[in-house]
């Protein structure tokens, strides 16, 4: 036999690391965090979900009727501007109370449409049509109100509100 012939020993072969006490201190690790969690998430108190408060047409005239009130714009000589919000809070309020695009027309064609429905009594409709016509004046023919007047229109706006609150 020839000593070339024989080859020298392999050196030892590395086995691959064992990972298995690893992946079972994760998996302890992972499942103990899930169940505090879900222990924490079904403890937690359910709050009830918060329903938003609906106001009535006659609550949010109201209050933007007030709102124009401390604005004080006729004491500022913002006549005007006095008129034009407190068509638009009757208008939106007619919109809201009695389904009307109110705000939409102009006058003229709102005292139309309302004239020939039934949404409103005939004295609430003279009412309107009378307060329409003071604010127009205001706002297109620059008709300066004395402060007697503004005053009435307001209380004019306020009983339309109070009589047309709860129903025909």
């Amino acid at each position: 036999m020839n000593p070339d012939a024989l080859k020298d020993i392999k050196p030892p072969v590395d086995f691959p690391p064992d990972y298995t006490l690893l992946y079972v201190i994760l998996f302890l690790v992972f499942a103990a965090a899930a169940f505090f969690l879900l222990k924490y998430f079904l403890q937690q108190k359910k709050e009830p979900p918060t329903v938003p408060v609906k106001f009535s047409a006659f609550e949010i005239a109201s209050k933007r009727l007030s709102l124009l009130v401390q604005k004080n714009y006729p004491a500022q000589g913002k006549i005007k501007e006095y008129f034009s919000e407190l068509a638009d809070i009757i208008r939106r309020y007619i919109e809201e109370r009695f389904y009307l695009k109110a705000p939409e027309m102009t006058t003229q064609e709102f005292l139309e449409k309302i004239s020939h429905g039934q949404e409103l009594k005939s004295e609430h409709k003279q009412l309107l049509k009378e307060f329409l016509n003071v604010c127009d004046q205001v706002k297109f023919a620059k008709y300066s109100p004395a402060a007697k007047e503004i005053e009435e229109a307001f209380q004019l706006a306020k009983r339309f509100l109070e009589e047309t609150r709860d129903g025909i």
